[in-house]
């Protein structure tokens, strides 16, 4: 029940204050049936005595896990995103300063939802970060409706009821519209991930609205699905080849797909930047080609900063602070992008 390693246990503990073990303990895992001045009695003696307790038997007494838990999806190459690796990151460090560990589990896209029910149903975590979270999302609609805390990394078409942090993705759309019309195409490709997935929705809508405003279109024909990662971002660029005008500019809404995008036009003789624009949704710092370049990037804040943010709002949903105020609103936080202007977006080539 004790770490052993300073060699006072609860009993000697209780035995110095000249209190129960039951009363100790207590004080130790702030009941309030003990009175503030015991519980600040009791602590300073553990200090100075150098007790520490069992944290696996604290959590047991408090029924608590002290973490908080997030799937990873292997079919959505998470693990080769620099922007995942940092939010992980982010959101480890910041639960740490809370006193929670954060655990980290894979599965494939269709067993997602029972691995958030194992973990849980298991008690092994407290509540849960949704990521990558798709227009209609039945792992929302379950942690809604089995009330588990949760926070989701995006929304989706109901953000209403729960608690997110998310891009505003349809002005991150806009951005890049606006970026490219004002250097003058009118010819463009959209190269997009499964429109299923809600912030590809918002963006392709934000950049459409722009276009559609100032007469111009990104018919069906040039917008084209990948799967996001390097080699279907080479497929993706193949199919641009095809087409007839060759498009001037460029949209690929993922940081992990437009490196093979642009390989994939340079190979055939295209010089980004000049013959054909690219711009890509991306994170910060900018992406970086093999020659020196940057990559024009609608860009979100950096994955550390995402990450602290995301651990403070589970924090606040897990402390349930305000929850029986009838005027109780949710946390949610609308980050917004920036235009990282690079040189692989240019004036369209005379």
């Amino acid at each position: 029940m004790v770490r052993k390693s300073t060699g006072v246990n609860i009993k000697q503990l209780a035995q110095s204050l000249g209190l129960s073990i039951s009363t100790v303990s207590r004080a130790l895992n702030g009941y309030p049936d003990v009175n503030q001045q015991t519980r600040e009695r009791v602590q300073e003696m553990a200090n100075s005595m150098g007790y520490a307790p069992d944290a696996r038997a604290q959590r047991l007494v408090r029924g608590r896990a002290d973490a908080v838990g997030m799937v990873y999806s292997a079919t959505l190459g998470y693990m080769g995103n620099p922007q995942f690796l940092a939010t992980a990151d982010g959101i480890a460090q910041r639960l740490q300063m809370y006193g929670q560990d954060f655990l980290l589990a894979v599965a494939r896209t269709e067993t997602e939802l029972n691995v958030y029910r194992r973990l849980l149903h298991g008690g092994r975590v407290d509540g849960v970060i949704v990521a990558n979270t798709r227009q209609h999302d039945e792992r929302i609609d379950w942690l809604l409706a089995s009330g588990y805390p949760f926070v989701a990394y995006g929304r989706t078409t109901e953000s209403h009821g729960y608690a997110w942090l998310d891009l505003d993705n349809v002005q991150a759309g806009r951005l890049a519209a606006e970026h490219l019309a004002k250097l003058g195409h009118k010819h463009f490709a959209y190269v997009h991930v499964d429109m299923g997935m809600n912030f590809a929705f918002q963006r392709r809508e934000g950049f459409l609205q722009v276009l559609r405003a100032a007469g111009l279109n990104c018919p069906p024909q040039n917008q084209v699905d990948y799967a996001n990662d390097v080699q279907s971002g080479m497929q993706a660029a193949q199919q641009l080849l095809q087409l007839t005008p060759l498009p001037t500019a460029v949209v690929v809404d993922t940081n992990l797909g437009v490196q093979g995008v642009i390989e994939g036009l340079q190979a055939a003789g295209v010089q980004v930047g000049r013959d054909v624009s690219v711009l890509v949704h991306g994170i910060q710092p900018q992406l970086q080609l093999s020659d020196g370049r940057t990559v024009t990037t609608v860009a979100q804040p950096p994955g550390e900063e995402i990450g602290r943010l995301l651990a403070d709002i589970v924090w606040t949903v897990l402390r349930g602070a305000g929850k029986n105020d009838p005027h109780y609103t949710h946390p949610q936080v609308l980050c917004q992008p920036v235009l990282l202007p690079g040189d692989t977006t240019g004036p369209v080539a005379a």
